[in-house]
């Protein structure tokens, strides 16, 4: 089937997308759907956003992870997501970069052992990757190929989306996430604005899961983003 990125909601009258990136077709395997979010990507600044009290102070602003029951093969599913904002004193284009190191992400991102980029073409680049974690106890592994589309939009901002093109591992039946970049100004000093979106569906869910992903994701997504932040600021350091 054909399938759309479809954007979340968003009021704040920033986000402006061009035509091309609204209509964004692709093939992707046809799955009963979830409960949760809709959403795809978020992009724009999320409504009520306070730039100053953001400044280095990244919130979680969404988390979630319901159980639920794929009724076409039985199986225990979760629907998980997650959105987070923050303001930091670090250059645009430095922060940008480290988006966009896909097979340099290993080095500082602890859930992601390896990536490698497959192709490119124009605003969109394959990347496969093998991702780890362990949730009471239990290690997981997922192999993953994923399609990143970039923009810079019209507002000045940046923004990446990623889905699942496939998922050799079988532990997910879906994958989106989005990152959306916006330099500001805070207290008379050049910053950005970030936020970031996660909406996994894993596949084949144990008793105990939903609870310990909604306990331990706020800290991961929070710890992830500022790990973005200083590489991006280590960088700029370097390059003096």
């Amino acid at each position: 089937m054909e399938r759309r990125f479809l954007r979340g909601s968003d009021d704040s009258g920033r986000r402006v997308l061009s035509l091309a990136a609204a209509l964004l077709l692709a093939s992707y395997p046809a799955f009963a759907a979830g409960p949760g979010t809709p959403d795809e990507y978020r992009w724009g600044v999320a409504p009520g956003a306070d730039f100053s009290t953001l400044l280095d102070k990244p919130v979680v602003t969404e988390m979630e992870a319901e159980t639920w029951k794929d009724p076409e093969t039985g199986e225990n599913r979760i629907a998980g997501w997650s959105e987070l904002h923050g303001v930091f004193e670090v250059p645009f284009e430095s922060l940008v970069r480290v988006l966009t190191d896909y097979e340099g992400q290993p080095i500082y991102s602890p859930r992601l052992f390896t990536a490698k980029v497959e192709e490119r073409e124009g605003s969109r680049v394959r990347v496969s990757q093998n991702v780890g974690m362990s949730i009471l106890g239990i290690k997981i592994r997922y192999d993953l190929v994923l399609e990143y589309e970039e923009e810079y939009l019209p507002d000045g901002g940046f923004a990446q989306r990623s889905r699942l093109l496939s998922n050799p591992s079988g532990n997910l039946y879906e994958s989106f996430s989005s990152w959306y970049v916006l330099p500001v100004v805070v207290g008379g000093k050049a910053c950005v604005y970030v936020r970031g979106f996660s909406r996994p569906g894993i596949r084949k869910a144990f008793p105990g899961m939903a609870g310990a992903i909604r306990t331990f994701t706020p800290g991961e997504v929070k710890d992830l983003l500022e790990r973005y932040v200083r590489e991006a600021r280590r960088n700029v350091s370097a390059q003096r």
